[in-house]
């Protein structure tokens, strides 16, 4: 489907074939298209065959060499080329009846349900983006001050916007408190983070925590304990088995990492300070968790994008707030707008508090040391760092056990 940027619509196409002297040779392909246009209705649709001017160029960076690696990043998905060209370029081959199937429905009737109730176009992308991985509507600033800041996760669909929705299911069965009946629990919530994972166009972060999801699922099913990081191990060897590339996949990597981080490090971080005061408590959980995943994902931050965010920890545990305030907030616009159910009052309120969440984040963004914007390590010192980190934590962990 064709994606809306400032200037142009960008397009993801299949090479089927070329057309060299009325000759058509059958070829094979993917490319991005970027075409030049200011209208905010694109007149192509998914499916549609179109004959386009052969100016593929190779895709190549920007030339910072503190900017991400976009052209690495494209080539290991299979996309090695691009195309700028103008609308008038295009013709159409061959027309493709839009296909309305549920998925399709159910993201026009969300995306309907944002636009009719959230004024405030911030407020509204960040809604699309965290409920359908519709990430094109926000501005160049907001990915800038988040990712300066680390929080840009809360808008890449992942394990946390699972973890999410699978609490909101846990709420309405909070009746069936015996564990005879946790099996029903799963039962249910497995289609519905399956289908939320299908509607966000299977982002390979989220296929993870789908996996790893189904696997716990599973281990009730059954009712046998899973162990966490088998867990993890499992649904890596699934997902690699269905789609090898994944392992290039930079969202893949940063998810596989994130958790593994949690599951071997939060509970030696968290012992480490005790609070008899429940919200302290509640409070040092989440800058433990924190603290967590940045041992063994800000290398891999650091070699890919070149920054190091100091203002992390301080920075995730109001985001997580925000992010489950808004995602449910989302939720319940796109439940009771198609109702007939006027939810602006709720979109006002969203929009709010996304205004005052900002103002903190590009605050902190605005006291990031510029140093830590501008780090650079190349494979082997990120291997080192990695190898120091593992040979430090066997270090520790076996020091204990003796």
């Amino acid at each position: 489907e064709p994606v809306k940027k400032e200037k142009t619509w960008l397009l993801r196409i299949d090479i089927i074939a070329a057309l060299e002297e009325a000759i058509v040779k059958p070829t094979t392909g993917e490319s991005y298209v970027y075409v030049y246009s200011q209208d905010t209705i694109f007149p192509f649709h998914q499916g549609d065959e179109l004959i386009i001017p052969n100016k593929l160029t190779p895709i190549s960076n920007s030339g910072n060499p503190f900017a991400f690696d976009y052209a690495d990043y494209c080539n290991k998905k299979g996309i090695y080329h691009q195309a700028f060209i103008g609308i008038q370029d295009m013709v159409l081959f061959k027309k493709i009846d839009k296909n309305d199937n549920l998925i399709n429905i159910v993201k026009e009737s969300v995306q309907k349900s944002i636009a009719n109730n959230v004024h405030d176009p911030t407020t509204s992308g960040l809604m699309q983006a965290i409920m359908l991985n519709e990430r094109t509507l926000l501005h160049d600033d907001i990915w800038k001050t988040y990712s300066n800041t680390g929080i840009v996760h809360i808008i890449a669909i992942s394990g946390m916007h699972v973890s999410l929705l699978f609490g909101l299911l846990l709420y309405f069965f909070f009746w069936l408190k015996s564990k005879k009946w946790q099996w029903l629990k799963y039962a249910i919530a497995l289609p519905v983070v399956w289908f939320y994972v299908i509607l966000t166009d299977n982002p390979a972060s989220a296929v993870r925590a789908a996996v790893m999801f189904t696997i716990v699922a599973l281990s009730v099913f059954v009712r046998k304990e899973h162990n966490p990081v088998n867990s993890w191990a499992a649904a890596a060897f699934f997902m690699l088995f269905v789609q090898p590339n994944w392992l290039y996949d930079v969202g893949m990597q940063l998810s596989f990492l994130c958790i593994l981080s949690i599951v071997l490090f939060y509970n030696p971080v968290y012992r480490l300070v005790f609070l008899k005061n429940k919200l302290l408590d509640s409070l040092w959980k989440g800058i433990a968790v924190s603290l967590a995943v940045q041992i063994l994902v800000a290398p891999l931050v650091i070699y890919y994008f070149h920054q190091f965010p100091v203002w992390v920890v301080i920075a995730n545990i109001p985001a997580g707030i925000y992010s489950l305030v808004l995602m449910y907030g989302t939720i319940v616009i796109s439940i009771l707008s198609p109702m007939g159910v006027d939810c602006f009052w709720l979109g006002e309120l969203l929009s709010m508090l996304t205004h005052w969440f900002n103002v903190f984040i590009a605050l902190l963004s605005r006291f990031s040391p510029q140093n830590f914007m501008q780090l650079s390590i190349d494979i082997f010192e990120f291997w080192t760092m990695m190898i120091a980190i593992i040979l430090v934590t066997i270090f520790v962990f076996e020091k204990k056990i003796i």
